[in-house]
C-alpha cells in the first residue's frame, strides 16, 4: 500500500511538472498557451498521463535498488515532457526510449544545472531543519527536568526562530528558482535537440 500511495503522489507530481516544463517552452519559443496550430484535444492532453505513470514506474524500481540509479533514471527521462508535446505521434514507450537516448552522455550537465539553482533552498531548509531539531531535543530536556537551567535562555527560542526562518527563506528561494530552472531546462532542451537531431536521426518536430 505504501509503494502505491508513492507511485501516486510521484505521477501527480510528475504531471505537474509536466505541464510546468511544457510552459517553459512555450515561454522560450515565445508561443502562445493554446495555439490553432497545436492539437491540444482531450486524447493528446491524456498522452502524458501513461508516460508519466511509466516513467515514474521505472524511477520508482530503479531507486529501490539505490538512490543514485534512481536520480540517473529521473535525468535520463527529464526531456520526456518536451518530446511529447513536441511529437504527438509517438507513445509514451517510445517517448522514454528517445529521451534516454537524447540525455547519453548529458545527465552531468543537466545534474549541475540543478544543483545551480536547486543547492540554495535545499542547504536553507537543512538548516532550518537542524535548528528546529536543536529546538526540540531542548523543549523534551525542559519537560524531562534535564537541563532546563540552560534550556530557559533566550537561546532556547532562539533555534525555533532561526528554524522558522530558514525554512520560509528556503521555501522563498525555491519558488524563486523554479520557474528561472524550468526556463533553463527547456533551453537546455532546444539546445540538445538541435545537436542531436541528425546524430540520432530524430525527426523533425
Amino acid at each position: 500500500m505504501q509503494s502505491i500511495v508513492i507511485i501516486i503522489n510521484g505521477l501527480i507530481s510528475s504531471m505537474i511538472a509536466f505541464f510546468i516544463a511544457i510552459g517553459g517552452l512555450k515561454v522560450i519559443r515565445d508561443e502562445d498557451w493554446i495555439s490553432k496550430e497545436e492539437k491540444w484535444s482531450p486524447y493528446h492532453v491524456l498522452r502524458y498521463f501513461p508516460a508519466a505513470l511509466l516513467s515514474q514506474l521505472y524511477i520508482f524500481l530503479w531507486t529501490l535498488l539505490l538512490i543514485v540509479p534512481g536520480i540517473i533514471k529521473a535525468l535520463s527521462y527529464s526531456m520526456l515532457p518536451y518530446i511529447l508535446k513536441d511529437d504527438h505521434s509517438v507513445n509514451a514507450k517510445e517517448a522514454i526510449t528517445r529521451s534516454r537516448e537524447m540525455m547519453n552522455g548529458n545527465k552531468l550537465e543537466l545534474f549541475i544545472l540543478y544543483i545551480t539553482y536547486y543547492i540554495v533552498p535545499f542547504l536553507l531548509g537543512v538548516a532550518g531543519a537542524i535548528s528546529l531539531g536543536a529546538f526540540l531535543f531542548r523543549f523534551i530536556s525542559l519537560l524531562g527536568g534535564y537541563g532546563a537551567e540552560t534550556s530557559a535562555g533566550s537561546s532556547f527560542f532562539g533555534f525555533f526562530l532561526l528554524g522558522i526562518v530558514l525554512l520560509i527563506a528556503s521555501f522563498v528561494f525555491y519558488l524563486r528558482n523554479i520557474t528561472r530552472c524550468n526556463i533553463a531546462v527547456a533551453i537546455f532542451y532546444e539546445t540538445l535537440k538541435e545537436k542531436r537531431d541528425g546524430e540520432l536521426n530524430f525527426p523533425h518536430f
